[in-house]
């Protein structure tokens, strides 16, 4: 046995675990992970030995799903009985078992539909469950190739535990997080694609530890221990030390590391130590879904069920209390319901309090479908195929992914738009422009300028040998002369291009002499300026690792020499750093650090510099600012030259640093800033990201319909103004509000100065383009101070726009949070492309994901993913206004026909039987109308309705406006729908029993009461105007909608006909045949539904016409824009005609102001058209 199993093995008869070892098994102590680390040493590390699994720890079986065959009754009845409504019914179901209140002669049949809810929710949860089962059974049994002595066996997935060695081949899915142990390549350089983990398509390198990379397998078997950090879900960080014996003790980082969901590329296979397993591994714990998100209709219509079983908790009440005192004075009149025993109480002779609480469960149950049960389901249902629906049109909608149905009406109420810029705004194909050299500007404006020098010819010849690049748009004779007259500092910047990166070269085959070296980059701005190297001479040819040491090859095509630089050190680039360094030993033995980053943070890092370097700096400034007012993105390069003596120094304390578990990364760049100093400032770079498609023309749309917009980058001031101004963010005459201050006592006074004029501005009418523009470091103060951020959201809110520039990803979601925070329920929406938009995103009512170059991350994250920016435009103009417009008709209409169902029984109560409590309905078919009679019409509706053609929709900006201001839904009008179905509800009553209460239904030799056959009338009757009432809502009266109307009436007939005619034992036998032939009931039902119908259109006109009103004297009030020649020029030439058109729309209407009259009258007749 090896001295690394006996130091391990204790054994404890009381607790043990099994081990397998050299095909022998012993029992030993548990000696893993829960022993070894104590107290809080849990928490932070962990340690495995190579070939002994550690089974205490979770095995590598996944289970997205969450039910089985066993748990799935127990836990979908718990998940369902987690919503208050479900609990709400099954109470009514219990209620209406106790005889005493019972209105259905003791039987729960509120349970019918109740189970019919349940089933249809158990179903889609059923199904959801068994999709995460396939993908489950298709991950865990995938097999694995395990090593146990030198022998590859295949092991099912789940069956892999941490200890576990495995081998990974040529594209195969890496199945567990894994330590780089051995790979084919003598140097211990792969390759791995993180597609399915953050996006990215390009190839990442990572390496083995070259001391174990030397390492046999018997070696690695018998002697190699790992500790590393305990898990955690941050997938570019890990911490760890790999120990062989006591001869090496090395640490671990993220490039040792392979997580499971990358594929491994290029390279043959990779041996690796299993760390994290199943629910452990990085991937996984970042799969955690977000907290579900609520809509505002949502939000507002769970408030007001509240208020609803309120009101009909109350009614309960008041109609058990008349109930008690209408029979105590009518006692003496009704002796005849009273022949009980003496010695048995009566209804008369309980205490009151028994009285009113029979009478109340009573009403309970009687008011049961005061609530609408199926409203839930519907809802869900319908928000679930509208998803389905946009993402099958093709012509506007192509490559767009609803992932959040339950947000669908949301878009068509949003308030606030907080927008990323690059990836977003723009196209991320970044093309190098220009350069700044010792305070000169080569490219740009200098592009095709001829030098004046005598010989031409060689300048010819040489630009002559250049080949065009992608990425590159460069022609500056005076910079290739610099390169040929040896200009030194114009070198060194062209060599921090060449070797500053992490860019991957593919070299081709040396067969193929057509092709060339291509690249493979992290972004499209690295991208950008290694070709922009190589256009100018400096060829990036590839990495390679020699004897554990990693070099780059450069070529200098003008020198016709091959170069060679060993790296020493890489630090990159991150939003907190916003710098790339690297640390190279060049072949001459000279240790340089070039370094390339935000201009303010290489400032701030640049050596005390001379007067030539003072005078360069201040020229560079100046070109760097031309350069970002054209919109170009700018980044400065430097350059520092290391003693060797100090770079040795230097590098033992940060291999120190680089050996610790705890607060590793914070100790190593500490010693960073230790090197990272003294820079030598050597040039600036531009670099243009053009806008995408139609971006001007649908923020101007936005802020048409008077949304505020907001831009938050991580650019300087004047790029993000110069890209604000192309993108219509702001125009060429909007006032900007520069909040750049140093403190932020200045910074206050600064907002409450500005709050002021602008609320004496509103005050006389001079409104003028306002737009907020502010910096992160100025943000800084406003985000730590609620009073703070609280005026300056108030700031905000009286601008059109607001632009944020230098803003980090953490700003950018304290922004939506403040928003959030500081106003009313504005909705807000989050947009952006990458993994730093990702927080803001979420933290927004909607995200939208762009999927870009940059990756999924953001599309993945998001509520809604799109391909292109314009395409938010038609989310929120046609999809979400049309969508919050339905479903709020919906929600009104559940609410409507369930009063117009119950309500006339309180009439009924009122007026005839003194609230005694008795429902004339039949309480079977009672429980069906939600679920049965009434549900599918609406949802129809929901469906296939449109009130304006989708052109229209798109290119309108004040047809937005309506759900901007909550028109469609609203307490206001939520009252009203109430009072309109309560005074229908008095009609549908007090017709029904006045024409035939009291008669003597006669058909042959049957006898009805008017009781029983009334209640069924009035019951007909709920369910065909309820029904009739979608027509007068409805903008599509399609085929499908009158069907389904008329359709649902119909199925009602027919199961009221089957229901009665068949069951001796129910009250109504044959009443059906009866109703049938009876003109009096068909009078009625003509009658009543025409009323019903009448009124709802007459009260549909009002709504209308009222809300149309408002909208024209919002128009009056915010007249919009009268389309500019500037305006014009930015559109595209396919949504030139429709914007004009709309545009000048809305001039003619300002000029039909000066009469009132004549536009009430216009819009009554546009909305009696439209309907008719």
């Amino acid at each position: 046995m090896s001295e690394m199993l006996t130091r391990l093995l204790t054994f404890n008869s009381s607790s043990n675990n099994r081990v397998q070892y050299d095909n022998v098994e012993y029992e030993t102590y548990r000696f893993c992970v829960k022993r070894r680390a104590r107290g809080d040493n849990l928490k932070k590390q962990r340690m495995l030995y190579a070939f002994i699994p550690d089974y205490v720890l979770k095995s590598n079986k996944i289970q997205t799903s969450k039910y089985t065959i066993l748990n799935f009754i127990p836990k979908i009845l718990q998940y369902q009985f987690s919503k208050l409504a479900n609990i709400y019914f099954f109470i009514i179901g219990l209620m209406q078992m106790i005889p005493s209140i019972s209105i259905s002669d003791g039987k729960p049949v509120m349970f019918l539909p109740f189970s019919v809810i349940m089933g249809v929710s158990a179903f889609k949860e059923l199904l959801e469950d068994m999709k995460r089962h396939r993908q489950d059974r298709r991950e865990n049994k995938g097999f694995v190739q395990r090593i146990d002595k030198q022998e590859v066996i295949q092991t099912q997935s789940q069956d892999i535990y941490p200890g576990h060695v495995i081998k990974i081949e040529k594209n195969q899915q890496i199945p567990a997080d894994i330590v780089i142990l051995k790979v084919s390549d003598e140097n211990g350089i792969c390759f791995v694609e993180t597609m399915n983990l953050d996006g990215e398509t390009n190839l990442k390198q990572k390496t083995s530890v070259k001391e174990v990379q030397e390492l046999t397998i018997d070696d690695i078997e018998q002697n190699i221990s790992v500790t590393y950090e305990a898990p955690n879900r941050y997938l570019y960080q890990f911490n760890g030390k790999i120990k062989y014996q006591d001869k090496f003790e090395v640490s671990l980082n993220n490039s040792n590391v392979l997580l499971k969901g990358s594929d491994l590329r290029n390279t043959e296979y990779v041996y690796g130590l299993v760390i994290y397993t199943g629910p452990e591994t990085k991937v996984m714990m970042n799969s955690i879904e977000p907290s579900p998100k609520l809509s505002s209709l949502e939000r507002q219509m769970n408030k007001l069920i509240i208020v609803l079983f309120l009101i009909q908790m109350l009614l309960c009440v008041f109609s058990a209390y008349l109930s008690y005192f209408m029979f105590k004075d009518s006692k003496d009149e009704m002796d005849y319901l009273y022949h009980h025993d003496s010695n048995q109480d009566s209804e008369i002779n309980i205490s009151i309090t028994k009285f009113i609480f029979i009478k109340w469960g009573t009403w309970v149950l009687i008011f049961t479908n005061f609530i609408p049960i199926s409203l839930l389901v519907t809802l869900e249902l319908v928000k679930f195929y509208q998803g389905f629906q946009v993402q099958r049109d093709e012509k506007y909608y192509y490559n767009v992914s609803v992932q959040s149905s339950s947000l669908n009406e949301e878009l068509g109420q949003i308030n606030h738009i907080f927008s990323d810029k690059t990836g977003t705004l723009t196209q991320n194909k970044m093309e190098f422009k220009s350069i700044c050299v010792e305070g000169i500007n080569y490219g740009g404006s200098n592009q095709g300028t001829n030098p004046k020098i005598s010989s031409i010819s060689r300048i010819s010849t040489f630009t002559n040998n250049l080949k065009k690049e992608k990425n590159v748009d460069f022609e500056d004779y005076n910079f290739q002369i610099q390169l040929q007259q040896n200009n030194q500092r114009v070198w060194d910047a062209l060599y921090c291009l060449a070797i500053c990166h992490n860019v991957i070269a593919e070299l081709p085959d040396i067969d193929d002499q057509t092709k060339e070296i291509t690249y493979n980059a992290a972004s499209p701005d690295e991208l950008a300026l290694v070709s922009f190297a190589k256009f100018s001479g400096l060829t990036f040819k590839g990495a390679e690792t020699i004897h554990n040491k990693e070099y780059y090859n450069v070529r200098n095509n003008i020198k016709h020499l091959d170069e060679v630089y060993e790296i020493l050190q890489v630090f990159e680039f991150d939003s907190t750093r916003k710098r790339f360094t690297i640390i190279t030993r060049s072949q001459k033995n000279e240790i340089e650090m070039f370094m390339k980053g935000a201009d303010n943070i290489i400032e701030s890092l640049l050596g005390e510099p001379d007067n030539w370097e003072r005078e360069v700096l201040l020229k560079t400034k100046k070109v760097a600012h031309e350069y970002a007012t054209q919109g170009l993105r700018t980044l400065y390069l430097a350059k520092r030259a290391i003693n060797n003596d100090f770079y040795n120094q230097w590098e033992q304390q940060y291999n120190n640093a680089k050996k610790e578990l705890v607060d590793r990364e914070q100790k190593m760049e500490k010693i960073r800033l230790l090197i990272e100093k003294d820079l030598k400032l050597l040039g600036c770079t531009a670099i243009e990201d053009k806008l995408q498609d139609d971006v001007g023309p649908t923020i101007y749309q936005f802020r048409q319909s008077g949304i505020k917009f907001w831009v938050l980058t991580g650019d300087k001031k004047e790029t993000a103004i110069n890209i604000s101004l192309s993108s219509k963010i702001i125009d060429q005459d909007t006032h900007l509000i520069d909040l750049d201050f140093n403190n932020e006592e200045d910074l206050r006074k600064s907002i409450e100065q500005y709050n002021q004029d602008l609320e004496t501005q509103n005050c006389f009418g001079q409104k003028k383009k306002e737009s907020v523009i502010i910096q992160g470091e100025t943000f800084h103060f406003i985000e730590k101070n609620k009073e703070l951020s609280s005026a300056f959201v108030k700031l905000c809110l009286k601008t059109e726009t607001v632009i944020g520039c230098r803003f980090s990803p953490k700003q950018k979601q304290a922004v939506v949070q403040m928003v959030r925070q500081n106003t009313k329920y504005y909705p807000t929406l989050a947009i952006g492309d990458g993994a730093n938009d990702v927080n803001m995103i979420l933290q927004a009512h909607v995200g939208v994901g762009i999927k870009g170059v940059e990756g999924s991350q953001a599309s993945r994250a998001s509520d809604f993913s799109i391909s292109e920016f314009k395409q938010l435009r038609y989310l929120l103009y046609d999809f979400g206004r049309e969508c919050y417009r339905k479903n709020s008709e919906l929600v009104l209409y559940n609410f409507y026909k369930n009063v117009l169902l119950v309500v006339p029984q309180w009439w009924y109560g009122l007026l005839y039987n003194m609230f005694s409590g008795v429902s004339f309905y039949d309480p079977w078919l009672y429980q069906l109308y939600n679920t049965f009679y009434t549900a599918l019409p609406i949802v129809i509706y929901a469906i296939i309705d449109r009130e304006h053609r989708q052109e229209d929709l798109i290119y309108s900006s004040d047809l937005y406006l309506p759900g901007m201001s909550y028109n469609h839904f609203n307490v206001k009008k939520y009252i009203m729908n109430l009072i309109n179905g309560c005074f229908q509800s008095f009609i549908l009553m007090y017709f029904t029993f006045a024409t035939l209460e009291n008669r003597n239904l006669n058909e042959e030799s049957n006898s009805y009461s008017f009781y029983a056959v009334t209640g069924m009338v009035s019951y007909g009757l709920s369910v065909l105007v309820s029904n009739l009432k979608i027509f007068t809502f409805s903008y599509a009266n399609t085929f499908y909608s009158i069907f389904f109307v008329f359709g649902s009436y119909a199925f009602y007939l027919i199961t009221y006909y089957f229901f009665t005619e068949y069951n001796l034992k129910n009250d109504l036998y044959k009443s059906f045949s009866f109703m049938n032939s009876n003109l009096t009931i068909y009078f009625l039902t003509i009658l009543v539904a025409s009323i019903c119908f009448l009124l709802d259109l007459l009260y549909q006109r009002l709504v209308d016409f009222y809300q149309s009103s408002i909208h024209e004297q919002n128009l009056v009030d915010n007249p919009p824009e009268k389309p500019t020649k500037q305006m014009s020029l930015i559109l595209s030439t396919s949504q030139k005609q429709s914007v004009v058109k709309n545009s000048n729309y809305h001039y003619q209407q300002m000029l039909l102001q000066n009469s009132q009259n004549q536009i009430e009258l216009q819009n009554l007749n546009q909305h009696f058209s439209q309907k008719f």
